[in-house]
């Protein structure tokens, strides 16, 4: 009686195509093979299609196609040292997926990298209003004086002061308030007396941050009353 023997299978195929012409010899489905080898149906995919990223690790992916081989009673042995070659040449190890894999079919991207590049972007948008927030807590406010100049003569006791500061913070000239409106912008008349007059001009946001600038502006004393 001549003893029971495995079958070998060539290696001129990878192990995706041989165990898809052996379960088409067998005229069976993917789901039927999953029934008889007891391996789930996506591995199966997986293995067929060659798509070696989706396997859940490398010591499952061996006891699928030990288990798909002993199903159809082929050198299990064999096949799987020659998917253990494949494997290690697989660009893409688990849990990291292809440029391929990336996209479904019609160049849409996957629905997980969709997702994640979604959750990343709101991450960021959320790390960038963050960083704009506390900038403004710690920086002093703007402040731009259009006028008058520093270290002038004049012949008025009065100076017209000019200029705009970020919104919704306050101005005072030497400690004496003066009007913004909403977006900044402010005037005010200010006396001046004989000789140097050093008017400091400061603005304060809502968190109590300043900026102050100077203006020497000396009167001649001979026009003044």
């Amino acid at each position: 009686m001549t003893p029971f023997q495995k079958r070998n299978v060539g290696r001129a195929r990878q192990t995706g195509d041989i165990i898809r012409t052996l379960r088409e010899e067998q005229k069976w489905s993917r789901k039927e093979l999953a029934e008889f080898s007891g391996v789930d149906e996506r591995h199966i995919i997986s293995l067929e299609e060659k798509k070696l990223h989706l396997l859940p690790s490398r010591t499952y992916a061996v006891n699928f196609v030990r288990a798909i081989a002993n199903t159809f009673n082929v050198n299990a042995e064999k096949l799987i040292a020659d998917f253990e070659k494949e494997y290690s040449r697989y660009p893409f190890k688990q849990h990291i997926l292809p440029p391929s894999a990336m996209r479904t079919e019609g160049g849409a991207l996957h629905p997980r990298t969709l997702r994640a590049a979604v959750i990343i972007g709101i991450v960021l948008l959320g790390i960038v209003y963050l960083f704009i927030e506390i900038s403004g807590i710690i920086s002093p406010p703007e402040l731009q004086i259009f006028s008058p100049q520093d270290n002038i003569e004049i012949s008025e006791p009065f100076v017209l002061i000019t200029g705009i500061t970020q919104k919704g913070a306050s101005v005072t000239v030497n400690n004496e308030p003066i009007d913004v409106d909403e977006s900044g912008n402010f005037s005010a008349e200010i006396d001046l007396t004989p000789g140097v007059n050093v008017l400091k001009i400061t603005t304060t946001h809502k968190f109590g941050r300043q900026r102050t600038v100077e203006r020497n502006i000396f009167v001649q004393r001979n026009t003044l009353p």
